[in-house]
């Protein structure tokens, strides 16, 4: 992460870049999964990635690396009641914090890190890392263009993530 980007964008900026992913991570917490995939530009991507160094998405092992018809996908399967790992579904709560913002050619940078908190037919995992949202300004505001999750804990054992992060 790079602190560089904290004089970068306007306290406006800063703000609206914040406010979207405040929105992104309570839609998340409320289950309103297709709210969420409009926040994501048509040409968007959503990275976790398993390696503790990681470069490229295509040559290398992911957690998840989908473009945003296989986020529909998965939405659709998550809401079809036949998500088996998702019964009882997961009740989340993420706290996003620590937000930089970096002005870019397409928009703008986000650096932030994150907690999560799921509960699921009483078992609790807890999930910490960084999030880099790459945000497109569109006419009809910022849209998210990418999406990389870097979970701390990506290379320990965790229970599944048939939640969104």
């Amino acid at each position: 992460m790079t602190i560089d980007g904290l004089a970068g964008a306007s306290t406006g900026d800063r703000q609206r870049c914040a406010d979207l992913l405040f929105r992104e991570a309570a839609l998340l917490d409320a289950r309103q999964l297709r709210d969420w995939l409009e926040l994501f530009a048509e040409t968007a991507t959503y990275w976790v990635p398993l390696l503790e160094n990681y470069s490229d998405p295509n040559a290398e092992l992911n957690l998840v690396y989908d473009d945003r018809s296989r986020l529909a996908e998965r939405i659709d399967r998550l809401e079809s009641g036949s998500a088996y790992a998702q019964d009882p579904p997961s009740r989340t709560v993420r706290t996003v914090a620590n937000i930089v913002v970096t002005p870019c050619d397409f928009g703008f940078r986000c650096e932030s890190a994150f907690m999560l908190y799921e509960l699921r037919g009483g078992d609790v995992q807890l999930l910490a890392g960084r999030y880099v949202h790459e945000l497109e300004t569109t006419p009809a505001g910022l849209r998210i263009r990418h999406k990389l999750v870097e979970l701390v804990n990506r290379t320990e054992p965790f229970f599944n993530l048939s939640f969104v992060l």
